[in-house]
C-alpha cells in the first residue's frame, strides 16, 4: 500500500512526540529510502553524546555525511579527560574530528558542554567553537575556559551558562560590544559586574551564596541591565529585610524573585515580611508578581495563610500576587505550598476584594522548577 509523504511525514512527527522515540524512529528510518529521508531530520535534532564512543562515532558519522549535520538543532556533548581518549585515539586526531563535525552543523542553535578538563581543552575549545561561526542561540559551559573570544564571536546568542567556579572566563575584558543579544544568564556570582551591566538581560540565576555584606556589591550591578531584568534567582545567607532592601532599590523593574534561604526556614523568612522596613521595600516594586522562597534550613510548617503577611505585602506593590514557599523535605523529595489572590468577580467586573488560595504539591526535587522553566 503506498501513504503519500505528506502522511508519512505526519506519522514520523507523530512517532517524535512519545517519550521513547529515538528507537522508534531508527526503526522507521531502516525501512525504506522515503523513511529515511523522513525520520532522520529528527533524529539528528538533539544529540546527547555522553561516552566517548558516542562522540567519536557522531562526529566520524558528520564528517562522513555532512548533509545529515544540518539536522542538528541542540547539541548536548561530553568531552571526556585526556588520558581517556589517549588509551583508544591521540588527543589532537580525535579533537579536529569532533571540531570538523561542529563546523559543519550550520543551524545549530543550542550548545551544551559536559565534563571537560579544564587544562586540556579550555582554550582548544574556546577558538575552535569561536572559528566555527555557528548561530547559537544558547550556550552551556560548565568549565573554565577563556570565554572571551568565544562569546565576541557569538552575536546572536541570547541565552548562556557559565557556572563554573573558577573565575577563569576572563569577562573582566570581555568588549562592550560582544553578546548584544543576550537576555537570560546563569553565571557565578564574580562574574554578575562583568556581564550583566549594559546587556538586555532580563532572566538572572546567580550561582553560589552571597553573605549579607555582600549583598550590596553584587545586587547594585544588576540595576545596570538594559533589559530591564524581570527574573531574579538568587542564594543568600539570609532572606532578611536588608537583602529586600537593596534588590527593591536596584531592580525596581522585576516580575519574579526567586530567593534561597541558607540558614532560614519559612517562619523566619516570613517573620522579615511583616516589618515596615520590608514592607516599604516593597513599594519600590513595579511590577513584582510573584516571591518564591527556598528554605535550606527545615522547621516550623506554615500552615494558615491568615499567618502570612500577604496583604500589606500587596498593598504595597501592586501587582504581587503570589507567594510560593518550597521545602527540600529529603534529598529527593520537595513541598510546594502556594498562595495565590484570587479576584472576585462581581456582575462581569473583577473587584479589589479577593481570598488568597492555598494548594499543597509534593514533587520531586526540582520537578516544580523544570516545570516553572518550561513555562
Amino acid at each position: 500500500m503506498y501513504l503519500p509523504p505528506e502522511l508519512l511525514d505526519h506519522i514520523v512527527r507523530s512517532v517524535r512526540l512519545l517519550p521513547e522515540d529515538k528507537p522508534t524512529l531508527l526503526s522507521l528510518c531502516l525501512c525504506s529510502t522515503t523513511l529515511y529521508e523522513l525520520t532522520t531530520r529528527y533524529l539528528f535534532r538533539s544529540p546527547r553524546l555522553r561516552t566517548f564512543s558516542q562522540t567519536f562515532y557522531f562526529s566520524r558519522l558528520l564528517t562522513r555525511k555532512p548533509h545529515l549535520a544540518a539536522h542538528v538543532r541542540a547539541l548536548n556533548l561530553t568531552l571526556h579527560h585526556p588520558t581517556e581518549v589517549h588509551r583508544r585515539l591521540a588527543r589532537p586526531a580525535f579533537l579536529r574530528l569532533v571540531f570538523r563535525a561542529l563546523r559543519a552543523m550550520k543551524n545549530l542553535r543550542n550548545l551544551e558542554f559536559h565534563h571537560m578538563d579544564a587544562g586540556g581543552y579550555r582554550c582548544v575549545c574556546g577558538t575552535n567553537i569561536a572559528a566555527a561561526q555557528l548561530p547559537l542561540l544558547g550556550l552551556t559551559l560548565p568549565i573554565a575556559m577563556d570565554a572571551r573570544a568565544l562569546l565576541s564571536s557569538l552575536p546572536s546568542l541570547v541565552e548562556v551558562e557559565l557556572p563554573d567556579h573558577e573565575p577563569t572566563y576572563a569577562l573582566d575584558i570581555l568588549s562592550a560590544a560582544a553578546v548584544p543579544n543576550m537576555q537570560i544568564v546563569r553565571l557565578i556570582r564574580n562574574a554578575i559586574v562583568y556581564f550583566v551591566p549594559g546587556r538586555p538581560v532580563t532572566q538572572l540565576s546567580i550561582v553560589g551564596i552571597i553573605t549579607p555584606d555582600e549583598v550590596p556589591i553584587f545586587i547594585a550591578p544588576l540595576g545596570r541591565s538594559t533589559g530591564p531584568l524581570q527574573r531574579l534567582s538568587i542564594h543568600v545567607f539570609k532572606v532578611d529585610t536588608g537583602f529586600y532592601e537593596e534588590v527593591a532599590a536596584c531592580v525596581p523593574f522585576l516580575v519574579d524573585l526567586v530567593a534561597y534561604s541558607e540558614v532560614e526556614d519559612h517562619v523566619k523568612m516570613l517573620s522579615h515580611l511583616k516589618r515596615n522596613q520590608c514592607i516599604q521595600a516593597f513599594q519600590e516594586f513595579k511590577h513584582l508578581q510573584t516571591l518564591e522562597l527556598h528554605a535550606s534550613s527545615i522547621g516550623r510548617v506554615v500552615t494558615s495563610v491568615q499567618a502570612l503577611p500577604l496583604l500589606p505585602l500587596m498593598q504595597a506593590a501592586h501587582c504581587f500576587y503570589c507567594l510560593i514557599l518550597i521545602n527540600e523535605k529529603d534529598p529527593d523529595i520537595q513541598e510546594v505550598e502556594r498562595y495565590c489572590f484570587v479576584n472576585e468577580e462581581d456582575g462581569g467586573q473583577y473587584i479589589t476584594l479577593g481570598y488568597w488560595a492555598r494548594q499543597v504539591e509534593v514533587t520531586r526535587r526540582g520537578e516544580f522548577l523544570a516545570r516553572r522553566a518550561r513555562i
